[in-house]
């Protein structure tokens, strides 16, 4: 597994699992969940294409002229308050992708920290879903993964498990 862990850092659901914790009769399954989510996760940065594209989309929610996966995607975007994990990975992404337009405007590094307001949290959310088509999925994987290592272990379900 350490082979992967340079690229398990760079996925923000991936890169806090504590391998000493996870118990053993789920290592396989981690293993493989995260194996599979490095294959297909290929990093990128918001742009104003991007984020005009998810604010755009957002004016068109209850429209009946929206495409399967933009139905998808705002379904995804809902589920915001229940995924606070990958809500922090689009904000940290954005704020990465925020830092490189203010050095190339105006030449010196600004650290962008920001608390947005609730429809910019929309639009950074559902833009990163859209960059990330499968991230939502495997969310929910590890989310049942977490609650299948406890069940078998006869833990509480708050109990830590290493992810």
């Amino acid at each position: 597994m350490a082979y992967n862990q340079n690229k398990l850092s760079k996925i923000y659901i991936l890169k806090d699992i504590d391998w000493t914790m996870v118990p053993n009769c789920v290592l396989n399954d981690l293993i493989t969940l995260c194996d599979d989510c490095v294959k297909n996760y290929k990093f990128s940065l918001p742009t104003k294409e991007s984020l005009r594209y998810a604010a755009n989309l957002i004016k068109k929610i209850g429209s009946s002229k929206l495409k399967a996966h933009e139905k998808e995607a705002l379904h995804k975007m809902f589920r915001m308050p229940w995924t606070n994990k990958l809500f922090l990975a689009a904000l940290e992404e954005f704020k990465t992708g925020m830092d490189k337009v203010l050095k190339k405007e105006f030449g010196i590094n600004f650290k962008f920290f920001m608390n947005p307001y609730y429809e910019t949290k929309e639009v950074i959310f559902l833009d990163f879903n859209i960059r990330h088509k499968n991230i939502m999925q495997v969310y929910n994987k590890l989310s049942k993964l977490r609650c299948k290592a406890r069940k078998i272990c006869n833990l509480p379900n708050t109990a830590y498990v290493g992810f």
